[in-house]
């Protein structure tokens, strides 16, 4: 039952979960050029061929390693 908020602070909630889905989605490009470029998940994370795309070449060792490093979390259905 939201009949006891305010209509200011659903306002405001909803503000702030716009703000937040932007700055990730300014930061997740950011965050995957650095993963492409770590030796430590060469043959876990890598361009395709023809360099206009990548892959996750290894999903285990994508949870493991890369999703803890830069997204503390473990869940790869959220990255994927």
């Amino acid at each position: 039952d939201w009949s006891h908020i305010s209509p200011s602070q659903t306002d405001l909630d909803a503000i702030q979960r716009d703000r937040d889905t932007h700055v990730f989605a300014q930061r997740l490009p950011n965050k995957l050029n650095r993963m492409l470029q770590d030796p430590e998940l060469s043959g876990v994370i890598d361009w395709m061929p023809h360099g206009r795309s990548w892959r996750i070449t290894d999903r285990e060792e994508f949870r493991a390693k890369a999703l803890p490093s830069y997204f503390q979390h473990t869940n790869i259905a959220s990255f994927t």
